[in-house]
């Protein structure tokens, strides 16, 4: 009876794909399903992003429509952030509860 040599961890990350005839692929193409995971996490971030940065130019207008004291517009400003910690937090546990 043969004994199948063990691998490591990195013995398989380190594998390259072969081709049907045995020539080896130079990158690994990324399946569909990946380029979703890619395409929602970049997503994610861009939007995130966009809200901080969207507050960040609208702050001074609403400033001077509400006249806002320096508390104020730090609790405006730290809104989105906590809407985002919020979301993250509860989504993010859910997303990986439900994901896998």
């Amino acid at each position: 009876m043969t004994q199948a040599k063990t691998r490591t961890v990195q013995e398989y990350i380190d594998e390259t794909p072969n081709w049907s005839d045995g020539t080896g692929v130079s990158a690994t193409p990324m399946t569909v399903v990946q380029w979703r995971i890619w395409m929602l996490a970049t997503a994610g971030k861009f939007f995130e992003g966009w809200v901080v940065f969207m507050t960040g130019v609208a702050l001074p207008l609403i400033v001077l429509e509400f006249d806002l004291t320096a508390a104020e517009k730090g609790m405006v400003g730290d809104a989105t952030l906590f809407g985002i910690l919020v979301g993250a937090t509860a989504l993010g546990s859910m997303a990986d509860r439900y994901g896998r």
